[in-house]
């Protein structure tokens, strides 16, 4: 499910073809077993949404000289070579805080406090993190206005270290033997009609540990530079 998403940033230019670039980044990522016909997942009848905050580090690689840009756009005035179309690719590190919820009944559930897999509750199931790491890799595009603005877009997948962004990963838990749980968390681990019980009864496949999530932004930005290299030509 696609979600807007709001980010500010800085980019410093270490050389006509390399920058690092930081970003401020919100998002919401969201996921409803009920907009899939595969019959298990809709059968499964989970759904969730997160605010994602996340703040990275990258080290942007352009393909060519990116143009500077005139005051104005006259033909065959002499100036610095470049393209008005820059294309980047980036790398980087960042980290990002998320948390799981869900509608329920009308209210709203934080589902990590929950342990909806059982976790807490064995040894073998510890409570996940909310703030995580990632790593940003993409490819960007800029088009040069003039001297002060640009527009871009950038296209970018976050590589992330857990299952548990939409608090899905394993398999269903046996809240009837401990007393001491949250009802809830038996009620929001199973969403199920009950049907098919075998499908969801516990140890039964809940998610799929095998592949860590990940999430994406494509970012629409406007870009003012600030002209305080040498010369007077922007850096940042």
């Amino acid at each position: 499910m696609t979600r807007l998403a709001l980010a500010v940033g800085l980019r410093y230019k270490l050389s006509n073809y390399f920058a690092l670039k930081s970003h401020l980044t919100y998002g919401r990522v969201a996921g409803d077993d009920k907009l899939t016909t595969e019959y298990f997942r809709n059968y499964r009848n989970l759904d969730f949404y997160s605010d994602v905050y996340e703040f990275n580090i990258n080290f942007e690689g352009a393909f060519q000289q990116e143009q500077i840009g005139h005051r104005y756009r006259l033909r065959k005035v002499k100036g610095l070579k470049g393209y008005e179309i820059y294309t980047y690719a980036f790398v980087g590190a960042g980290v990002y805080f998320f948390d799981p919820k869900t509608n329920y009944q009308g209210t709203v559930v934080r589902l990590q406090p929950l342990g909806t897999e059982g976790q807490g509750f064995v040894a073998t199931r510890s409570k996940y993190s909310l703030i995580q790491f990632c790593i940003p890799v993409g490819i960007g595009f800029k088009y040069t206005l003039d001297r002060s603005w640009g527009v871009g877009l950038e296209l970018g997948i976050r590589k992330t270290f857990t299952d548990y962004i939409d608090d899905v990963s394993t398999t269903y838990f046996d809240f009837a033997n401990y007393s001491g749980a949250d009802p809830l968390s038996a009620q929001l681990s199973d969403r199920s009609n009950g049907s098919d019980p075998n499908i969801t009864a516990p140890g039964a496949q809940r998610g799929d540990p095998r592949e860590n999530d990940s999430y994406m932004f494509a970012i629409f930005s406007l870009n003012y530079k600030l002209t305080n290299g040498r010369g007077n030509l922007p850096r940042f």
